[in-house]
């Protein structure tokens, strides 16, 4: 691991090298005998790599250079700087060599100093500072990185799948704010309008929220809301709410007229309520758009004969 190209670039200037010592000291895992050229450009790879500055690991009075204690193993930062190091020389000996190719810490870290995905980041400082905190923590890092190569910011990573967590945390509320944020960036996420409708259905039920936010739902995914619906309808029939299961899809027959599934599930799902005549209805519509719908016409057929 060689980076004493980047000092042709820049680590020649008279400023830089004048607040550098000459002689290095309590070095651990460089040679003892490193030039000042290559032990700047280590530096200044490694600072590159992870976007910070040298007060990151040095300590210091202030972020000056001159004010550096470069010696000093005051920093834990220091100290895993080092320890990383010597996995990463470990990594390339042991998988690349002979080879050419080999890793360095832009690998993992990207141009950030922290390498975990950024949901993972997200709900370390939620279980530390609440939804407040999580929104806080996402607009930072957002605004320092977005664009750099260094977090994926789209709608199905970092608050997408943070507010998957926490919906399974069943921290209802906070997964709704998680997506309403994500909406600001990605405001045809579908699946984040999705989640919000369910919010408003399973918290409320808030009808009218609901439908606003399945219909924007629709809007940006007209393929895959349907079957969303359809299975959070089944959800809430197993949570023993079956007439709001019902309420969605009702909603879905009104938002996706054209759809036979739409009225199957909700003949089906009418039938499981005693609702026999609601239920004929809506198998008979099923059939009217799909005359071939096996399903719609077993489950009448069905119906007719508890009747005989």
């Amino acid at each position: 691991m060689r980076c004493a190209f980047l000092c042709v670039f820049v680590l020649s200037g008279p400023l830089v090298s004048a607040q550098i010592p000459d002689e290095f000291t309590n070095l651990k895992v460089l040679p003892e005998d490193i030039s000042k050229q290559d032990l700047m450009g280590y530096m200044r790879s490694w600072s590159m790599d992870l976007g910070v500055r040298c007060a990151h690991c040095h300590a210091g009075t202030s972020e000056k250079l001159n004010d550096l204690d470069f010696a000093s193993d005051e920093k834990k930062t220091k100290k895993i700087a080092r320890s990383m190091f010597k996995m990463l020389e470990e990594i390339n000996a042991q998988f690349f060599e002979p080879h050419q190719k080999q890793i360095g810490c832009y690998t993992c870290h990207d141009g950030t100093n922290d390498p975990r995905k950024l949901e993972d980041r997200l709900m370390a400082v939620y279980e530390e500072r609440g939804i407040e905190g999580l929104e806080a923590e996402y607009r930072e890092v957002r605004q320092k990185y977005y664009g750099k190569g260094g977090y994926n910011f789209g709608p199905w990573a970092a608050l997408g799948a943070a507010a998957d967590r926490l919906t399974a945390k069943e921290a209802y509320a906070d997964a709704k704010r998680a997506h309403e944020i994500n909406l600001e960036f990605h405001p045809n996420h579908d699946y984040s309008h999705f989640v919000i409708g369910c919010y408003h259905m399973y918290v409320g039920p808030e009808l009218e929220k609901a439908r606003a936010s399945y219909r924007a739902a629709m809007k940006a995914n007209a393929s895959w809301t349907p079957k969303r619906l359809i299975h959070f309808a089944g959800k809430m029939h197993e949570r023993g709410m079956p007439e709001r299961g019902v309420a969605v899809l009702r909603i879905l027959t009104e938002l996706a007229p054209q759809l036979p599934d739409g009225y199957f599930s909700l003949g089906r799902a009418l039938t499981e309520q005693g609702d026999k005549a609601g239920a004929e209805e809506a198998f008979r519509k099923a059939l009217e758009l799909k005359p071939d719908h096996a399903a719609a016409s077993d489950a009448l057929s069905k119906l007719n004969s508890e009747d005989d």
